[in-house]
């Protein structure tokens, strides 16, 4: 990149006063509120700033993109620029802008198979990303069965026999502790997928990885809700390079639903937008997966 426009955007984070510009598109995500902006010369960037409630994520995503591109595997963008957020301050970071839609523009113009091809790079991108070796220094574990006792409690408005159902589920994380743990996207989307094609073959670049992890594999796969969607065949081909799930692994899949869905329960804390309004409906989705859990056993 020249040094004109590394310049300009390091004068952007530097003084947080706009220069002349030619315009700025607001963008907002659940975490992150941000800006695509195009400077006098044309080029567009697009920049993420952090909220004070949580300054650390955006930390976390500069590392994340960082490795994955030393690593070289993922294709994710490029960081730009980077300012340090505090609990008082506003974080920003800058990144290069990929001139792509996301899987959910793509889709909307292509037919069956286009999109089940798709779903199935989707599979093959995550499993790429589970295959990755972890660097403990970004990433800690999530506490499993705490999250089953902070989402319940989030979710107890709408939930009978809570006791019960903890109990239940605390015995059910006994049966599936975490297996080979991987680095986790925890928010693995076509909303957070960039779409081109080249030379007749899909590209996919991931985005937003605020909610990195490290965890069983299967708490990504269920927390996509791809397993459970009408894409499901061509999904986990991919992902599984056509070998398919046991029955256990469906069940497994099914226990890691609920378990996403009570962590999604827990982010109300950090979060940008008010999801209280959601839980209801959530809690519909979980008492399913819940009660299909039940039957398989």
């Amino acid at each position: 990149m020249s040094k004109g426009p590394e310049k300009s955007i390091r004068a952007i984070l530097g003084t947080m006063k706009w220069p002349p510009i030619r315009s700025f598109e607001g963008i907002a995500g659940h975490l992150h509120g941000g800006w695509v902006m195009t400077d006098e010369a044309g080029t567009r960037f697009l920049i993420k700033r952090s909220r004070h409630r949580a300054p650390s994520f955006l930390s976390k995503e500069l590392s994340t993109l960082a490795w994955l591109r030393e690593e070289g595997l993922q294709p994710v963008p490029k960081v730009l620029a980077y300012l340090e957020g505090d609990a008082g301050v506003e974080g920003f970071l800058v990144l290069e802008y990929i001139d792509a839609p996301n899987g959910d523009q793509w889709l909307k113009n292509q037919g069956q198979v286009e999109k089940e091809g798709f779903y199935r790079a989707m599979g093959k991108s995550l499993q790429a990303l589970h295959q990755l070796s972890v660097n403990p220094e970004f990433f800690q574990p999530k506490d499993l069965s705490n999250i089953i006792e902070m989402g319940l409690r989030r979710a107890a408005p709408f939930l009978k026999k809570m006791e019960e159902i903890n109990s239940y589920l605390q015995n059910e994380l006994t049966r599936y502790p975490v297996q080979s743990p991987c680095f986790l996207h925890r928010d693995f989307r076509e909303r957070n997928i960039l779409v081109q094609t080249i030379k007749g073959q899909l590209k996919l670049t991931m985005l937003d990885f605020e909610w990195a992890s490290v965890g069983d594999p299967f708490f990504d796969l269920a927390g996509s809700r791809l397993p459970f969607s009408k894409f499901s065949d061509s999904f986990i081909a991919g992902y599984t390079n056509d070998c398919g799930l046991s029955s256990d692994d469906w069940r497994k899949l099914r226990f890691y639903a609920v378990l996403d869905l009570l962590d999604v329960f827990t982010r109300q804390e950090e979060l940008t937008v008010d999801i209280s309004g959601l839980i209801y409906r959530l809690t519909k989705t979980l008492k399913k997966h819940l009660a299909l859990l039940r039957e398989s056993s």
